[in-house]
């Protein structure tokens, strides 16, 4: 797992994934989508064009992992890259539209992540970021 790991609620963009991820990975994400030209973003096309095509197929491979969660390991690429498309979803939404971003200490899914890891042989081992408020 990832050194000071975060649990993204996707709910707002009608995802059902928690995805883990790095406080720092979101923080320079942010300071990127911040301080680069618009230009610079998808081919020319730009940070919003970029959100909706990052949105769609984040819904879409939701919807896929849903019916095949036996492959979402992180020995797929598959999986992997729809992780970080969903961290990069959230850090983008934060900048465009200066959304907060839902980021819940990992301990709140300890039980159903080591439940789901340990059936699928994962490490579950989650380093935490102390000041976090864990939810029960």
């Amino acid at each position: 797992m990832k050194k000071n790991s975060v649990a993204l609620h996707m709910g707002k963009f009608e995802i059902n994934t928690v995805i883990i991820s790095s406080k720092d990975d979101i923080d320079c994400m942010v300071r990127d989508f911040k301080t680069a030209k618009d230009s610079e973003w998808c081919n020319g096309m730009g940070k919003q064009y970029m959100h909706l095509m990052l949105l769609e197929t984040a819904k879409s491979e939701d919807a896929y992992f849903k019916k095949h969660m036996h492959e979402a390991v992180q020995s797929n690429q598959r999986w992997i890259d729809f992780c970080d498309d969903c961290a990069i979803l959230v850090a983008l939404d934060s900048v465009l539209y200066n959304a907060p971003i839902v980021a819940l200490h990992p301990d709140s899914f300890r039980q159903s992540l080591t439940k789901c890891a340990n059936k699928h042989g994962i490490e579950d081992n989650i380093p935490v970021i102390p000041g976090i408020e864990i939810l029960q």
